[in-house]
C-alpha cells in the first residue's frame, strides 16, 4: 500500500494521529470503497492492527487508520482539558464520526473542524484526506476492536429511530 500519515483534528480541537492506506496498484483515476478502523483502548498502538488494514487494502479497499484520544499517538486531552482514553469512551464513536468527515474531506470541502481548530497547536495537520480523490464516498465501512468496536456499533445506529443524527 502507499501509506500516508496524518494528523487531523476531532471536534474538540484534539489532535487524532493516524495513516491513509491506498492499495499500491490502484489506478489513480479509480473510485474506491473505504474503510475506517479505529483501535481499540489500553494504549494499543496501530502498529497491532497493521495485519488487518493490509488484508482490507489488498482486497481493494482504501483505509483510514487512527488513534481516539488518549489512544497511540493522538492527544489524551483537547486544549479545553477534555479527557480521552477509557476515561471518556465516548471518544471512540465521537472520533469515529470526526474520522469519516476526515476520510471524506477535499480541498473543496476541507474536514469541518480544521479551520476552527488549525491554530491550537503548532502542528502540521491536513485540510483534507490526501488521498481524496481515489474515495467513493458511497461506498464506507467502519471497523474496530475492542472499545473501537464499541465505537462502531454506536455510530451504525446513528440515523436509526431514536438514535442520534449522522
Amino acid at each position: 500500500a502507499k501509506v500516508t500519515p496524518v494528523v487531523f483534528y476531532d471536534r474538540d480541537c484534539t489532535r487524532l494521529s493516524g495513516q491513509v492506506w491506498v492499495p499500491r496498484k490502484a489506478d489513480p483515476n479509480s473510485q474506491l470503497p473505504h474503510i475506517v478502523f479505529t483501535n481499540g483502548s489500553v494504549q494499543a498502538p496501530q502498529a497491532v492492527y497493521v495485519p488487518f488494514i493490509q488484508a482490507y487494502v489488498r482486497a481493494g479497499y482504501a483505509v483510514l487508520s487512527f488513534a481516539p484520544r488518549g489512544q497511540g499517538k493522538s492527544d489524551q486531552q483537547s486544549p479545553d482539558f477534555k479527557q480521552g482514553s477509557n476515561l471518556g469512551p465516548d471518544v471512540f464513536w465521537h472520533n469515529l464520526v470526526d474520522a469519516i468527515g476526515f476520510m471524506h474531506s477535499k480541498p473543496a470541502t476541507p474536514h469541518p473542524h480544521q479551520a476552527r481548530c488549525k491554530a491550537t497547536y503548532p502542528t502540521r495537520s491536513q485540510d483534507f484526506n490526501p488521498a481524496w480523490t481515489q474515495i467513493d464516498t458511497e461506498r464506507l465501512g467502519i471497523a474496530g476492536h475492542s472499545l473501537g468496536a464499541m465505537g462502531v456499533s454506536v455510530v451504525q445506529g446513528y440515523g436509526a429511530p431514536g438514535a442520534d443524527p449522522w
